[in-house]
């Protein structure tokens, strides 16, 4: 062997142990230390203690039914036309709303109260009569109303 070609591969050898040895002191040396406030601070230094207790710390708890039977009293005739009288009547129903229309050639579909129908499917009470490209026509057995899009 010659001594150019010692001294190359002797170049090389030194420039691979250098190109692994540089980086790895770099990245010894380099120490990231951020700065953190008082909350973060005290969340990184928080150490868990041991959950610990003792059985005569405990207190026996009996559970009861909401509704056991024979809680409820019968109504007299008198006290059902009078409970009757003070409630107030159900909210109406109100039509869901509509979210989106597709119309792809003949068939209709929409998203009401956020489920897909078409035309004959019921939706919450209500049965879809009819979808155009903006509104449905919506019927239950008070009436008919049109849900239109925002």
């Amino acid at each position: 062997m010659s001594m150019m070609m010692q001294r190359g591969i002797l170049a090389v050898a030194l420039a691979t142990i250098l190109s692994l040895v540089i980086p790895f002191v770099v990245y010894r040396k380099t120490v990231y230390k951020p700065e953190l406030n008082q909350v973060e601070r005290t969340a990184v230094d928080f150490v868990p203690s041991k959950f610990e207790t003792v059985r005569k710390d405990w207190q026996p708890v009996r559970l009861k039914l909401p509704l056991a039977s024979g809680t409820l009293a019968t109504p007299t005739a008198g006290t059902a036309a009078q409970s009757t009288a003070l409630l107030p009547p159900p909210p109406p129903a109100l039509p869901p709303t509509l979210s989106f229309v597709l119309q792809d050639g003949g068939k209709s579909m929409a998203i009401i109260g956020g489920s897909m129908v078409k035309t004959g499917d019921q939706v919450k009470g209500w049965t879809v009569e009819r979808i155009e490209r903006n509104r449905v026509l919506l019927r239950n057995r008070k009436g008919a109303t049109w849900l239109t899009l925002n």
